[in-house]
This record gives structure tokens, sequence and C-alpha cells, in this order.
């Protein structure tokens, strides 16, 4: 199997509501299954999720590839059967899970479906070395990287939930203690920010002032040469933040939950510097302390830092780069 050179080589398949319904409507119960042959089961997919790979030959070699989106999580078995089906069908056809986050209670049931895959990865370290799953670090983008081809206007962006008050008040800290030493910061979390996150915001750098964010009134703080915003970033305003900034702030806390988040590629494969708080990073082959700080405390976060250019990396960060390294392993041959 050849190298694929480009993003149109891929079919980006998303299972959101409309195709979760879609799929859910052809899911039968157990006893129903048994009796509904592999052809009409597969006509009834087919009708529904208009998928181009569905007019590939059954012999053909195919890669699937399937994350731990919204579907893995809330449709887990309607989504499994239809993969079944797929393996059923598509006789030489390989498959792949990769988790792309921590494992939590309700997603462990997906440890018991590892036998439907040729390579169950997760991109967590912690999860790796806890549950037996093979390690690939996250990647970024189903093909290219996207660029927007935005100037750079300050020194670090971070975007991301808040989570409960240990976590809003360790960013609400990070966000005044740069600020206060000079370094202009625009900060985008999410208004799933707890009252008392806003209360210990406010107390720490006064009133915010109500404007029109993304998903309706929301608020905001200038605060000296810098701006905290508790409203939704959209994907595109998320690449234009990056490509804004001369780093890119990444959050683990508690430390220990996850060894990386998908900031980390997202970054990394702009050319971006990247401040993080995971130990982990100092175990990944494209660790470079010019391009990542790591720091255990505020004082290490130094402004010398984003002094030096970003030194390119000899990685590939895309989802193309991951779908060929996944096809030399399981097409070996081809």
């Amino acid at each position: 199997m050849s190298d694929i050179q480009k993003a149109e080589d891929i079919e980006y398949c998303d299972f959101y509501e409309k195709e979760l319904g879609k799929i859910k409507r052809v899911f039968l119960s157990k006893k129903v299954q048994s009796r509904v042959p592999l052809r009409l089961k597969i006509f009834l997919y087919k009708s529904a999720l208009k998928y181009k790979f569905f007019k590939l030959k059954r012999k053909e070699k195919i890669l699937f590839v399937f994350s731990d989106a919204y579907a893995m999580v809330t449709n887990g078995e309607q989504v499994f059967d239809f993969i079944k089906c797929l393996k059923k069908w598509f006789v030489n056809a390989k498959f792949v899970f990769h988790k792309y986050d921590c494992m939590v209670e309700m997603t462990k049931y997906q440890l018991d479906k590892k036998e439907l895959f040729d390579l169950f990865l997760t991109f967590n370290r912690l999860d790796a070395e806890k549950y037996g799953i093979e390690y690939y670090g996250a990647y970024c983008e189903c093909g290219s990287v996207e660029t927007l081809g935005f100037k750079e206007t300050c020194d670090l962006v971070y975007v991301g939930r808040a989570g409960g008050p240990e976590r809003s008040n360790f960013i609400i800290n990070i966000f005044k203690y740069l600020s206060d030493r000079g370094w202009k910061c625009v900060f985008y979390i999410p208004p799933g920010i707890t009252k008392e996150g806003l209360e210990f915001a406010k107390s720490e750098l006064g009133e915010f002032q109500d404007f029109k964010g993304f998903w309706g009134d929301s608020v905001m703080k200038k605060y000296k040469d810098s701006v905290l915003y508790i409203d939704y970033c959209p994907y595109k305003k998320n690449i234009s933040l990056i490509e804004t900034s001369k780093a890119v702030l990444e959050v683990i806390l508690p430390v220990g939950l996850s060894s990386c988040t998908m900031r980390l590629p997202m970054v990394l494969a702009r050319n971006k510097k990247l401040i993080t708080n995971s130990p982990y990073i100092l175990k990944e082959p494209f660790y470079d302390k010019n391009n990542i700080l790591y720091f255990d405390k505020l004082e290490d976060i130094d402004k010398s830092f984003l002094e030096t250019s970003f030194k390119p990396i000899d990685y590939d960060f895309t989802g193309v780069g991951f779908i060929n390294k996944v096809c030399k392993r399981l097409f070996p041959n081809e």
C-alpha cells in the first residue's frame, strides 16, 4: 500500500447526532440481528450513511480508524455493531481504535471491544501503562495542517476547560502571574467555569465586562496588556489564536490525570512553542527544551523562553502521517 500523499485520499466520517440517529435506526436487537443477512445490513447502513467507502470492492485493502468521540461514549453498542458489519463485509480491511481521551468509568467498556481491532491505541501514556494499551501520541487534523495566515500579536494563548475550582483558580493564577510580569496573554475559558471560579477571578482581577461572545452574552476582563474571556472558542478561532501567539499554554490538573492534551500536536505542528505542566512531555521523542517549556511551579515560566525561534521538528503530527505509519505496519507487504 503506497503512502497517502494528501488529505483528499482520506474520507473523514463524523459520528454526530445526524449520523448517530441513522446508525441507531439500522441497529437491531440481538435477537433480530441473527436473522438478518449481512448483505441486507450493509445495504441498510449504506443507504442511511452515504459514505463513499461503501462503493469499494469487498476485497479491497482498507484502513478504518475510529476514535472515542462522542459516538463511542453515548452510543457505543450501536457504533460497535456497525464496526462488526464492516469487518465481515470488507474481508481484507484493517481496523484501528485510537483513544483520544483519558479512560474513565463510563468508557472502560471500550476495553472489552479490543478484539474488534487490529490495533488499539491511546494517546495517554498513563492509560497505556495502567491498562496495557499501546501508546501512540496525539495527532491533529486528518490531512495537512490548516493555517490561516495570522501574524503574532501576543506572548501566550490558552484555550480550554476550566474544570473545578482547583483547575480554574490555577489557570487564573497563571494569567495574573504572567500578566503582572509583562506577558501579553489571551485566555479563553468556556462558560462552564463555576460560580466560585468566577468569584475567584473577580477577586484577583476585578469586575468582568459583559460582551457579545460566540454563543451569546459572555464576559471578559482586560488586565494590563492581557485579556481573559469566559466564552467558547470555535475551532477556526482556536487556530487563529495559536497563530497570533508566540507560545501556547497546556494545563494538566490534577497532574497525573493525563500525559498530554490535543493542544500539543495542534501547537507544535504549527511551529509554535508549548508551555506545559505535564512531566510526561520530557519522554516524547520530539521534546526539545527550545520549543517546549515544562513547569512545575509558576516561577519556572521565564520570558526568555520566547526569545529564541522555534526549532523545526522532524515529526509528522498530521493524520496523514499517522495513517501512513499504521498502514506500513498492518499492510507490510504492500
